[in-house]
C-alpha cells in the first residue's frame, strides 16, 4: 500500500512536471534583421529589429544595442542620428526600431565582430547576436 501510494505520487509528479514546461510557448519573438555579415568601413549599415506576441501582435520592448570585440568587451552603438541620447542603450520603442551603424576606419578591417541587441520586454529578455566582418 506504501509503495503504492509513492509511485502514484511519483507519476504525479511527473505529469505535472511535464506538462507545465514542455508545451509552453516563447514569452514572445524578437527579430534581428541586417544588410549582410561583412559592412563597408565609413558608409551606413542598417538594422532593425521586430518584437512581437507569440501571435505576432507588436508589443512594447526596450533595446540596447554593442558590438562585441574578440576579447568580448562591449561597446554601446551610437544612434544614427541626432537626439538627446547619444547612445542605443535601454531605449523603448513599440513593436519595431530602425537604427544605422557606422563602422570607423580602424584596425577592425578583417576581425569577425559580433554584434548583439538585448531585448527586454514585460515577459522576459533575450539577446540576438550577429556576426560581422567590417571591409573597407
Amino acid at each position: 500500500m506504501r509503495r503504492l501510494i509513492l509511485l502514484s505520487a511519483l507519476i504525479g509528479l511527473l505529469i505535472v512536471g511535464s506538462s507545465s514546461g514542455a508545451n509552453r510557448a516563447p514569452a514572445f519573438r524578437a527579430t534581428l534583421t541586417t544588410a549582410g555579415h561583412t559592412p563597408k568601413v565609413l558608409t551606413t549599415w542598417k538594422y532593425s529589429v521586430r518584437v512581437t506576441d507569440p501571435a505576432g501582435h507588436p508589443i512594447a520592448a526596450r533595446i540596447t544595442s554593442q558590438i562585441v570585440d574578440p576579447l568580448g568587451t562591449a561597446h554601446l552603438v551610437e544612434f544614427d542620428g541626432p537626439g538627446h541620447n547619444p547612445f542605443v542603450k535601454n531605449y523603448g520603442f513599440f513593436g519595431n526600431f530602425c537604427d544605422s551603424v557606422h563602422f570607423p576606419k580602424s584596425s577592425a578591417v578583417g576581425v569577425t565582430l559580433r554584434f548583439q541587441v538585448v531585448i527586454v520586454t514585460a515577459a522576459g529578455r533575450k539577446a540576438l547576436s550577429y556576426p560581422v566582418t567590417p571591409r573597407s
